[in-house]
């Protein structure tokens, strides 16, 4: 039974063999065709994909030029905007900036016409100005023609203080000044009004003390001008001081029929008094005519008004040995470089143009004699 079912099963197996065989070379057969047929698809697809990608390109390029078209129109335009706005802007601009500077112009025209104004009084004054300096130098000249040497100092002494209060207070818009001495025989020399004075001011320039007699007049009858109304009045000598009987000194202050007067000496080497001379009038002008120490502060100015004096007495001494001792270095200075620089032999010629004669050094051209031998050189070489 056993081997039956053994030989059954063979030859099972061998039927099923072929039928595989069979079976495979049927599908080799078939995969041979799908493998051609996936070739020629594979073919068709890569060429289709070839011309998918063809067209897609071709479509892309031209968007992309289009949307550079586009693109760049779209940039023109705003740009052409932008440059539209700006110069309507400017225009603009350029409107309101005209408009602005005309609204300063109207604002500050009133300003400007004032300071014209101003300008045009300033040069008026120094006009005038030029013309009484003119007028001064004038009389000077004719009076030295005619050996007149009093009211010529006269005139220069008025001179220097006008141009003086001229140029210390020309700053100031509420003040003027008049030469008044052409006027007339009652109107002394100077009248300014310079804050609360309406001032005379009388100049000497002599070197003699004032005596009574040059201030009389001045006292009496310039400082009482009817036309003028003076409030106050100063009294300058310039080159000198009051006599004992005047009973004045530098600075003093009287009061002549309620109007403060102030007299100064030796003004010429401190013009500035002149000014402080003023501003103590303006001081007491403004005074309450009830105010009990008028008398005290009078005091108080006048000791501190000497204190000052004599300080600046002191400078002005000082100063004159300054411009002394720096003349002596400038010159002892320049000797010494000339001796540096001398050439040998100028001292040679030097030496022949002098002798020694009792023990003295005497020039052969002149004479002279000194007893040191660099003051003979220092003759030579100056005088000869």
């Amino acid at each position: 039974m056993n081997s039956i079912n053994s030989e059954v099963i063979i030859n099972y197996d061998i039927n099923t063999i072929k039928d595989i065989i069979i079976l495979n070379s049927n599908n080799n057969v078939l995969i041979e065709d799908i493998n051609k047929k996936l070739k020629i698809f594979t073919e068709l697809y890569n060429l289709g994909f070839e011309k998918i990608d063809n067209i897609y390109n071709d479509k892309y390029t031209i968007l992309d030029n289009s949307y550079k078209e586009k693109i760049n129109g779209l940039t023109n335009y705003y740009e052409n905007k932008i440059l539209g706005l700006k110069n309507e802007y400017k225009q603009e601009y350029d409107i309101i900036t005209q408009n602005n500077i005309k609204l300063i112009e109207l604002q500050y025209s009133g300003q400007l016409e004032l300071e014209r104004y101003k300008l045009t009084e300033r040069e008026r004054e120094i006009e005038e100005l030029k013309s009484t300096q003119i007028n001064t130098l004038s009389n000077i000249v004719n009076l030295l023609d005619n050996k007149n040497t009093n009211i010529e100092k006269g005139l220069i002494g008025e001179a220097i203080v006008y141009n003086y209060l001229y140029d210390k207070i020309k700053i100031n818009h509420e003040w003027s000044i008049e030469n008044v001495s052409k006027d007339g025989n009652n109107s002394s020399d100077i009248a300014i009004k310079y804050k609360n004075i309406n001032c005379v001011i009388e100049v000497k320039n002599i070197k003699t003390n004032m005596t009574e007699s040059n201030i009389k007049k001045f006292n009496e009858v310039y400082i009482h001008n009817d036309i003028k109304k003076y409030n106050c009045g100063i009294f300058i000598s310039l080159k000198s001081d009051y006599g004992a009987s005047t009973c004045l000194h530098d600075f003093s202050i009287k009061s002549i029929n309620n109007k403060y007067v102030i007299y100064l000496a030796h003004a010429e080497v401190n013009l500035e008094k002149i000014i402080i001379a003023m501003d103590v009038l303006n001081y007491l002008l403004s005074l309450n005519d009830n105010y009990n120490d008028i008398n005290i502060i009078m005091e108080l100015l006048s000791t501190q008004i000497h204190n000052y004096n004599c300080i600046v007495s002191d400078i002005n001494k000082a100063s004159s040995a300054l411009k002394s001792s720096l003349t002596n270095i400038k010159k002892y200075k320049e000797n010494i470089y000339k001796y540096l620089n001398r050439k040998q032999d100028s001292n040679v010629c030097i030496d022949n143009m002098y002798e020694v004669v009792d023990n003295k050094f005497k020039c052969i051209i002149c004479s002279k004699s000194y007893v040191n031998k660099i003051k003979i050189i220092e003759h030579i070489e100056s005088k000869h």
